[in-house]
């Protein structure tokens, strides 16, 4: 049994879904702060710093950036590892976005 078949019997039924999720597995995702009106600057420091394990110098910077123009990237990852930040955030009431990072061209 090859991997195609093993994931048809878990509810994938074509190679096109399959191939589907390799491209998202693939491609990197950023993670974003949003900016609100219910955190102050401090609790979002603080918990950037905790829940990323970030440096309070880069923290404040994140922090700043997504005060003055509504949003800031916090880091990038795969869609695995950015949606267990994701949820951590949400549930510390801090309002976070995860897309598609931007490529840039050659």
């Amino acid at each position: 049994m090859n991997l195609l078949d093993i994931l048809d019997t878990e509810g994938v039924d074509s190679t096109i879904e399959f191939k589907k999720w390799i491209k998202l597995k693939s491609i990197d995702y950023g993670l974003m702060l949003v900016n609100d009106s219910i955190n102050n600057i401090e609790q979002v420091i603080e918990h950037i710093m905790k829940i990323v394990n970030m440096d309070i110098t880069e923290a404040t910077i994140i922090t700043l950036n997504s005060h003055i123009n509504g949003k800031s990237l916090i880091t990038t990852g795969d869609i695995g590892s950015l949606l267990n930040l994701y949820t951590q955030f949400k549930m510390a009431g801090i309002k976070t976005r995860i897309g598609e990072k931007k490529r840039e061209r050659k």
